[in-house]
């Protein structure tokens, strides 16, 4: 992945070309040969769209060489079991914090916007937990 500064957008000239996979599954239109395949993967994983690129992929919506093929789905596979693991830990975190804080966390981002946003939670992977909680209670 290309490295970017704390206020940038990474993969910015590629947001457009992702937005597309955002929302249902089934109404992704055709998006044809990307001319960047790499980039088009590099930009879908790090916003965490790479399942909705990898299920375009799959149905023929998105043309991807067979190589980025494959980095693609062995990308979200492993993204895919870390959200999963990271989702099954939220709970104990989130009440360790609770009891320690007197105030339950707020959950921002990955599983928050996945539960929010997507009709299948799976579509948006996360690689963390944002949990916010008063500096003053920590």
């Amino acid at each position: 992945m290309i490295g970017h500064g704390p206020r940038e957008l990474p993969f910015a000239d590629r947001v457009p070309q992702l937005v597309p996979l955002l929302g249902d599954p089934e109404a992704i239109p055709d998006l044809g040969e990307p001319r960047d395949p790499a980039g088009l993967v590099d930009a879908a994983l790090a916003h965490g769209v790479g399942l909705a690129l990898a299920l375009a992929a799959e149905s023929e919506r998105v043309r991807l060489p067979a190589t980025e093929r494959r980095r693609l789905v062995r990308a979200v596979a492993l993204r895919l079991a870390r959200s999963r693991a990271l989702r099954g830990e939220l709970d104990a975190v989130a009440q360790v914090l609770a009891d320690s804080c007197r105030l339950a966390p707020i959950c921002v981002k990955g599983p928050a916007l996945a539960d929010r946003l997507y009709e299948d939670p799976d579509l948006r992977t996360f690689g963390d937990l944002d949990l916010i909680v008063p500096r003053a209670r920590l």
